[in-house]
Order: C-alpha cells, then sequence, then structure tokens
C-alpha cells in the first residue's frame, strides 16, 4: 500500500486541480486578512482570531471538487483496474486513495491558515487570549477535512462516471452545509420575544415576553444540539465561528464518521464491478 500512497503522492506534483486549489486557498487566506484589517479601519471590533476558520465554511465543496477530479481521473484513464490487474488488494487501493486525499485537505486548511495568520499578524497584531481555542479549533478543521475525504472518497470510488461523481460530491457538500445551517437556526431561536415595541409614535415601550413557538427544548433540542455536533454541516458552522464549548468532540465525531465511513467504503468497493 505504501507504493499505492507514493504513486499517488508523485501524481499530485502534476496535478491541475492540486495546484489550483492550493493556490485558491493560500489566495483565500489573504483576502481574508485584508478583509478583517479593512473592517478593523471602519472602526468594528476585528480580532486574528475571529477570522482564522471562516474558510471550514467552503471547505466541503473544495474537498469535494479536488477528490471527484483527481480520483476520478483513475477511473477515466482506467488506472484503478491496471492497479487491480497488478495484484494489489482493492482495500489497499481504497485506503492508499483515502490517505491521500486525506493528507491532500489537510494540506489545504493549513496553507489557508498559514497565509491567514501571516499576513494577519502583520495588519491585525500577534494572537489574543484565545490562542489555546484556535490551537483546539484547528485540530478540529483538520479532523473534519478528513471527514469529508472519508465521505468524498467512498462516493467516487462507488461511481465510475467521472462528471456524475462530481456533481454527487458538490451536491452533497453543499446538502450537509445546508443541513448544518438549518439546524444552528433552529437552535438559535430565542425562548421568548422581546419585552418591548414600537408604538404609533415610534417610542419604545415595555412590554410582557411572549413565548416563541419556534424555541425548541426538551429532548428534541438534545437531538438537534448531538446532530449540529456530530454532522460535518453542523461542524463546519460551529468552527467557522468558533462557538462550541466542547469543541473536541466535534473533533471526536468526525474521526467516528471517518473510520465507520471508510469501513463501508472497502466493503462495498470489494463487490464493485471496475468498467
Amino acid at each position: 500500500m505504501n507504493n499505492l500512497i507514493l504513486a499517488n503522492l508523485m501524481r499530485l506534483k502534476k496535478s491541475k486541480i492540486f495546484w489550483g486549489i492550493a493556490a485558491f486557498m493560500a489566495m483565500l487566506g489573504f483576502f481574508f486578512a485584508f478583509m478583517k484589517k479593512q473592517v478593523r479601519d471602519s472602526g468594528m471590533d476585528a480580532t486574528l482570531e475571529s477570522g482564522a476558520f471562516q474558510y471550514v465554511a467552503l471547505v466541503g465543496i473544495v474537498i469535494a471538487v479536488f477528490c471527484a477530479i483527481f480520483t476520478g481521473t483513475e477511473y477515466a484513464d482506467g488506472t484503478l483496474r491496471n492497479k487491480i490487474i497488478a495484484g494489489h488488494q482493492r482495500w489497499e487501493i481504497y485506503l492508499s486513495t483515502f490517505v491521500v486525499c486525506s493528507l491532500t485537505s489537510m494540506f489545504f486548511c493549513l496553507i489557508h491558515m498559514v497565509c491567514y495568520l501571516g499576513l494577519g499578524a502583520v495588519l491585525l497584531g500577534g494572537f489574543g487570549e484565545a490562542v489555546w481555542a484556535m490551537v483546539i479549533f484547528a485540530g478540529c478543521a483538520l479532523m473534519l477535512s478528513v471527514c469529508f475525504s472519508a465521505i468524498f472518497t467512498l462516493v467516487v470510488l462507488l461511481c465510475h462516471n467521472k462528471a456524475a461523481s462530481a456533481v454527487a460530491c458538490i451536491l452533497l457538500a453543499l446538502l450537509l452545509l445546508f443541513a448544518g445551517s438549518y439546524i444552528k437556526g433552529l437552535l438559535d431561536e430565542p425562548e421568548v420575544y422581546g419585552g418591548y415595541y414600537m408604538d404609533e409614535t415610534g417610542t419604545l415601550q415595555n412590554a410582557e415576553p411572549e413565548p416563541n413557538p419556534r424555541y425548541i427544548s426538551g429532548t428534541t433540542r438534545d437531538v438537534y444540539t448531538f446532530l449540529l455536533d456530530a454532522t460535518p454541516g453542523g461542524q463546519q458552522i460551529q468552527v467557522s465561528t468558533m462557538e462550541n464549548d466542547k469543541p473536541w468532540l466535534l473533533a471526536g465525531y468526525s474521526s467516528v464518521i471517518s473510520v465507520a465511513v471508510t469501513a463501508l467504503g472497502i466493503a462495498l468497493f470489494r463487490k464493485k464491478e471496475l468498467k
């Protein structure tokens, strides 16, 4: 399997999609740093750490594009079939693909963070008191990238059509992100409406707070909170805003999903007929 991993890593050197996404993530890091500087110059509060993980909201789509094109090319070129003919086991092929996609996805995250923090430190100053929180959330972001790699590796290796797998990966990335945003919106609903209103003269008047019928409570809230923490889309929302009291749980959920999805993918790939 080591030879398969090395072969795929060597392919990265000549991969246009790899260098294209790497350049995009680097420029995105510089762009976010400049935007934070403009926000501060306008008189608003803007710290270096507040924008460190904004990119995580896009990382699912980025990884989907890379996995679909880079791995899908092996189907189109017949490389996967040739690997089997050469005597490699299917689980070796699957795992080597997952490992390379994971390493590449983490590289995309790291290059963005290095560019953002490097320029941001010059424009915005050094780290604040949240430096340890940034380290923890950086780990969560890397594990989330591995989780997305596991999911999209499964999709691509089970779909021999390169175009179809690309569309499926991107749609799945968007679906997960929208689902996470929807759940976060439900959980952010206030328990009661504000105890004031504006009268006919435009003056604010006190009023009795009214219960919010859309507020989720009890067991249902616990379920939605779990879904927000455990699903990749929910983690994207929380990591991008650094809003979670127990961020190490997010990394744990990502690890569990990665292992489960990879095990399922290997089992299905063993039975798949390669064309």
